[in-house]
């Protein structure tokens, strides 16, 4: 079986080991392994050597590798570790390799070696950025999975069921659509909602409160990641109100800087300077990052924050989230996921 969607990837991976005269490439992290050959697994290896990309793996995937583009030469052994250090025994090579390789137990063997070690993660993270025409394919599916749960949302939710109760019928759709959750869910009700990042606990639901909900669809290991903000009930406090109008301000304000080749500091600075400006305490505003990449890992490449010299570039998937968070009372976070175009930010989710 060949795969022609790879055909541009595979491209990269020997272009850029020719131009930067490395003798070997090597992919420890799953998710590069995954976008580079469509191969899953926690134990893998993926090796650019000469004219051939190889992966070595364990028996427990041996069937799943036979499902791989048939243009990859495909290795299953007991000890990967020990088939690897066997290629680089005879001779002096320079070895470009992602960050889970950089980090790994292999590299510290392989130093026993006469080996050069080069850190290609920012190239690789810069290429796998920009979406191509299989990674936007699979991104709509996902996409009109979360979309369909979204709709839902209102109609899953009872008085008196617990934060987790939630999370798990989140979680029981996604799976229900032959798709993976991107990351545990996040549900808060109430008062909890002013905390950033927390575990569903057993807080019920009641009428007329403030509930926050963040979540991603994974398929064929692309994701999306949205969070949804509301008040349960017909008599939103004038403070949520406020609060409410004032975050989705600061999410059109930061679209309009998110344009190819503007430098993506700018658009989370002109968010955080509305919030601020507009919400009595700034400690309260965007205390996290503006936003981030989506594709084959939840966060990639660009992150958008206050660091500046990242550039959007067109076919980017990016999410938006600016937030306020106030503790005691609630939280709001709103998060949109967007395709970097040459005529700017195309939203992908409602």
């Amino acid at each position: 079986m060949i795969h022609r969607f790879l055909d541009s990837r595979f491209s990269f991976l020997f272009e850029y080991k020719r131009d930067h005269h490395l003798d070997c490439i090597i992919l420890n992290n799953p998710s590069n392994i995954r976008y580079f050959s469509d191969f899953n697994s926690s134990n893998a290896y993926l090796l650019v050597f000469g004219d051939d990309i190889i992966i070595i793996t364990d028996p427990r995937y041996g069937l799943e590798l036979n499902d791989v583009d048939g243009r990859i030469i495909r290795k299953v052994v007991n000890n990967p570790l020990d088939v690897i250090k066997s290629f680089f025994s005879a001779r002096t090579f320079t070895v470009g390799g992602d960050a889970a390789f950089l980090s790994s137990s292999l590299l510290i063997s392989l130093k026993k070696s006469k080996i050069t070690s080069k850190d290609i993660s920012e190239a690789l993270d810069d290429f796998v950025s920009v979406a191509d025409d299989e990674t936007l394919s699979r991104f709509n599916y996902a996409n009109s999975v979360s979309h369909g749960i979204e709709k839902k949302l209102l109609d899953l939710m009872i008085p008196g069921m617990r934060e987790f109760e939630m999370r798990a019928t989140i979680s029981y759709f996604i799976h229900l659509a032959g798709c993976e959750e991107a990351f545990t869910p996040i549900v808060s009700f109430g008062e909890n909602s002013a905390k950033i990042h927390t575990e569903p606990s057993d807080k019920q639901l009641e009428r007329e409160m403030p509930v926050l909900i963040d979540y991603g669809v994974k398929y064929k290991g692309v994701s999306t990641d949205i969070t949804r903000s509301f008040w349960y009930g017909k008599k939103p406090t004038d403070e949520y109100q406020k609060v409410l109008k004032i975050v989705k301000k600061s999410v059109k304000i930061a679209e309009s800087h998110c344009k190819q080749g503007k430098d993506t500091s700018k658009a989370y600075l002109v968010a955080k300077k509305f919030l601020t400006e507009n919400h009595e305490n700034a400690e309260e505003c965007l205390p996290h990052s503006l936003g981030h990449g989506l594709g084959y890992q939840v966060h990639q490449h660009p992150r958008i924050s206050s660091t500046k010299g990242i550039k959007f570039k067109t076919g980017q998937i990016i999410t938006l989230e600016p937030g306020i968070y106030i503790p005691g009372k609630f939280g709001i976070r709103i998060e949109n996921n967007y395709l970097i175009t040459e005529d700017g930010p195309k939203i992908l989710t409602k």
